[in-house]
């Protein structure tokens, strides 16, 4: 008995049904999506961070006001110099101790389109050593 094989035109078909059935039923609703968007240079915007150790290869003394490390962006091939204030009550974020502070880049700086649900990452650099990581 000869064996019938699916056309790869068929097989992409079933494939796309496959995988738009479980959302026409309700079962699960697909990602929403964050749109690409560009900070202008200059422009402070709030950041999370955490302060790596040196025994996280970050750093071994704080930081203080007016910082400037290199910014970088998951899924985004550039970095930018930015400005990091610490905030009113804070003069100096030590290693292992996580704030909100505020950088201002002097280079625009693209945010990748991301799902919502899941943050994307930013990562603070100084000397090659990823000296502290967060999330928008």
């Amino acid at each position: 008995m000869k064996r019938k094989t699916l056309t790869p035109r068929f097989r992409a078909a079933i494939g796309a049904l496959a995988l738009a059935v479980p959302f026409a039923l309700g079962a699960a609703q697909p990602p929403q999506r964050v749109p690409a968007r560009t900070l202008p240079k200059d422009e402070p915007f709030p950041l999370p961070i955490r302060l790596r150790t040196a025994d996280e290869g970050g750093r071994s003394t704080p930081i203080f006001n007016n910082y400037r490390p290199q910014l970088r962006v998951s899924g985004w091939a550039g970095e930018a110099t930015c400005t990091v204030k610490l905030g009113e009550n804070r003069d100096l974020l030590r290693p292992g101790e996580s704030s909100t502070v505020v950088l201002t880049c002097i280079d625009a700086v693209v945010l990748p389109e991301h799902d919502a649900d899941k943050p994307l990452g930013l990562t603070l650099h100084e000397g090659g050593r990823t000296v502290a990581v967060g999330s928008i």
